[in-house]
């Protein structure tokens, strides 16, 4: 998630870093900042050198503008440089139990902002983390109201905002500094200010255990994909995909049944004891609890249109007898 250019600087910059790194270093490039931005680290340097004295992980707006007044501070671009014998040994020192703890940690918190052999390397290209909408917005082009804009799009009086559409329609009037994202299950409408706070959002799906924090549209499985092109409360309607050749498990399910519709290719279909063939147009009907399984036993991708219905229609209503690919 990195925007960088020009290419010619940041090979340049790379070869001076491999010349610091050769004196038993990890370099990490600094970027100098033009603005008090919230949403990046900052590295301190020592007086008159380039050695790392403090990390500062995103302070806050007054803390920003104090380090940008002061001159030796620096967003850390989360690019690093190193001898790997080097790094090996710090990881060794710093988080020798990392890899058994399987702890979600950066390598920053780990073992760089730990570790006495850092040195800083001036970046000379232009940089972006693009770890927030708003820093999309910085690196894209612009209409004549300073406005990024994608997708099916119509605006009135808007300046200063980024639209991106997917599949739909999206009007806007009398806006200004907005985000509009949409997507097939969801639009994000936020000021472009706090368009890092999204993560606010995903938290607040989680403990709501609503679908879309768990699960995409389309779902991608060892046997082919699937898409939910419908759903109610007790519904649910899927385009499944299975590749050639390939099979889902042999699985059955507590709380619903499953009507299914082969709309491209020919099936196998596996029902308790019995096996049946489906060509394009044909229907198929699975009971509740009744072991069963879908295979594309053709050379061209198999399409079925599945239709759930249920009590509860959540992806954990399952339980596997056979499996192609080990899972349980």
């Amino acid at each position: 998630d990195h925007f960088i250019t020009p290419d010619s600087e940041f090979v340049k910059s790379i070869n001076k870093a491999k010349e610091i790194a050769k004196s038993n270093h990890i370099v990490t490039f600094g970027i100098k900042p033009t603005s008090p931005e919230t949403g990046y680290g900052y590295i301190k340097i020592k007086p008159d050198q380039f050695k790392v004295e403090k990390f500062t992980e995103k302070p806050n707006l007054k803390t920003a503008q104090d380090f940008l007044n002061k001159g030796n501070y620096y967003w850390n671009s989360g690019i690093f440089l190193f001898p790997v014998n080097l790094i090996m040994q710090e990881f060794e020192k710093y988080a020798k139990d990392l890899l058994e703890k399987t702890e979600s940690i950066s390598i920053d918190k780990a073992v760089i902002e730990k570790s006495d052999k850092i040195a800083m390397l001036p970046a000379t290209f232009n940089w972006s983390d693009v770890g927030s909408w708003n820093s999309f917005y910085k690196t894209q082009a612009k209409d004549k109201n300073n406005n990024t804009i994608l997708g099916n799009t119509i605006l009135h009086n808007t300046k200063d905002s980024l639209i991106l559409g997917n599949s739909r329609l999206i009007a806007c009037i009398g806006l200004k500094n907005i985000t509009v994202i949409e997507t097939e299950d969801a639009v994000l409408v936020a000021n472009k200010d706090d368009s890092e706070k999204v993560k606010k959002i995903v938290e607040d799906l989680e403990k709501q255990n609503k679908r879309e924090a768990y699960e995409g549209v389309r779902t991608l499985r060892p046997w082919g994909s699937y898409e939910i092109i419908g759903e109610g409360k007790d519904y649910k309607v899927k385009k499944i995909i299975v590749e050639p050749k390939k099979r889902l498990s042999l699985q059955s399910h507590n709380h619903r049944s499953e009507n299914w519709v082969v709309i491209q290719g020919k099936a196998k279909i596996t029902l308790n004891n019995n096996e049946y063939i489906l060509k394009k147009g044909e229907a198929f009907f699975i009971p509740k609890k009744a072991r069963h399984r879908l295979e594309n036993i053709g050379d061209v991708l198999l399409k079925v249109i599945e239709v759930q219905n249920g009590d509860y229609l959540g992806e954990d209503d399952i339980t596997r007898y056979e499996d192609d690919f080990n899972r349980k």
